[in-house]
């Protein structure tokens, strides 16, 4: 017999017993429990995202609590390199991470006797590029300056905006542009 309806990662205990022709009963003969496989997580999107850090987040679509769930970050959308985190929380901060670069995340459910479920794809993110680090100006002629910092970790291809202005709180920019360059 089928029984249908039931709860996620959640052992279930059975029994049968045999009724003859005129419906008297046999004793119950006790049935080998079983534990149903584990609902897989709904993605939710990232959060706490910083230069270096990322919160990937999901939903436990029906697991009951103590769930455990593998978590998955990597830079690579194969998912050939990554970091794991293994929770019971709906949630897992990833830290250490390079900034200015994107991440794919990726989220399974384990039921109690360590039975995953396929992996959920999450949102990817992006780091936030780290702040430039100051540098002396160079080039300082009567009509231009060069302004020059560093990159502070950010790695290549990251984009910069540059302003400049008469004011040093910035309330009127005579002059802006982006680049790639670190000046």
């Amino acid at each position: 017999m089928t029984f249908a309806g039931l709860s996620a990662n959640t052992t279930y205990y059975m029994r049968v017993q045999a009724l003859n022709a005129s419906g008297a009963p046999t004793g119950f003969t006790t049935l080998p429990s079983a534990l149903t496989l584990a609902n897989p997580p709904a993605a939710s999107a990232p959060t706490n995202i910083l230069a270096n850090q990322i919160t990937a987040n999901w939903t436990a679509n029906g697991n009951p609590t103590g769930t455990t769930y593998i978590a998955q970050i990597s830079v690579d959308p194969g998912f050939n390199t990554i970091t794991s985190s293994t929770t019971s929380n709906a949630f897992a901060t990833f830290a250490g991470l390079v900034s200015n670069t994107t991440y794919y995340m990726r989220v399974q459910a384990l039921n109690a006797g360590g039975a995953p479920t396929g992996f959920t794809t999450l949102p990817s993110a992006l780091t936030l590029a780290n702040a430039p680090v100051v540098a002396a100006p160079t080039n300082i002629l009567t009509t231009q300056i060069t302004a020059n910092w560093g990159a502070n970790g950010n790695p290549a291809g990251t984009t910069y905006l540059a302003q400049i202005s008469i004011a040093p709180g910035f309330s009127s920019v005579i002059s802006s542009g982006t680049t790639s360059n670190n000046s």
